[in-house]
């Protein structure tokens, strides 16, 4: 599982948890959310670190400093960083019973390593 997976379902997670839905399910998107939460900590504190070694941090504006002909070195530095293996194991869930809630093809895209499987078109 890459961290880039783990960054565009934390927000999907986040967005679904607001909705109703039984039980079980609440509990296995409660449960993954607080993993990828955890799972991305780690990734935040190697982001920092990686922006501090290179870059001053500028108070005034809570940002670092990038100058413009460092920028390609940053997203270069960032995409390897967002492409790295995580350690997270989700708990998975039967995709059968997101028929309760509505999702929609972006989040289903966002979030397609916490199913078992997918039902069939034909039922």
């Amino acid at each position: 599982m890459k961290i880039i997976d783990l960054v565009r379902a934390q927000q999907s997670i986040e967005t679904i948890m607001t909705r109703k839905m039984p039980g079980k399910l609440a509990y296995a998107f409660s449960k993954n959310f607080r993993l990828i939460n955890l799972e991305l900590e780690y990734y935040n504190e190697a982001r920092i670190k990686l922006l501090s070694d290179n870059w001053p941090f500028d108070g005034k504006t809570q940002s670092y400093s990038i100058p413009e002909e460092d920028k390609e070195k940053w997203k270069q530095i960032h995409d390897e960083l967002l492409n790295s293996e995580s350690s997270y194991k989700p708990y998975t869930l039967d995709a059968n019973l997101v028929n309760d809630i509505e999702l929609t093809p972006g989040e289903l895209f966002d979030l397609w390593f916490l199913f078992e499987e997918f039902p069939s078109v034909n039922g």
